[in-house]
């Protein structure tokens, strides 16, 4: 598909959204307030990794946050590439934060 051909899909489904969210008015507040909480909770987990590598327990303990939540927000953060697995610690790993590049301005 040609460069421009992509953009005038991107712009169409754009326009469907924007159609579909008029019509549906808008994502359920339910919703909306899961998806604030999990971005706070995801934001506690990166502050506290931002001292360096941490096991899934060790970022529990830091963030008082239980250690299953903690797991799934490292599983989804590592499939976007936002952490990678480190080291081997006895029976777990060490998840690194993935250091953003600077966009070319």
């Amino acid at each position: 598909m040609s460069e421009n051909g992509a953009e005038k899909k991107t712009a169409k489904t754009q326009r469907t959204a924007v159609a579909l969210r008029k019509q549906l008015g808008g994502a359920p507040h339910e919703v909306l307030k899961r998806n604030k909480e999990q971005n706070r909770l995801r934001r506690t987990i990166v502050d506290a990794m931002r001292q360096g590598s941490a096991t899934v327990p060790e970022i529990a303990e830091t963030t008082k946050l239980p250690s299953h939540q903690v797991l799934w927000h490292l599983m989804a953060m590592k499939k976007y590439g936002e952490v990678v697995e480190g080291d081997q610690q006895g029976d777990y790993f060490k998840y690194v934060l993935v250091q953003k590049q600077e966009k070319a301005k």
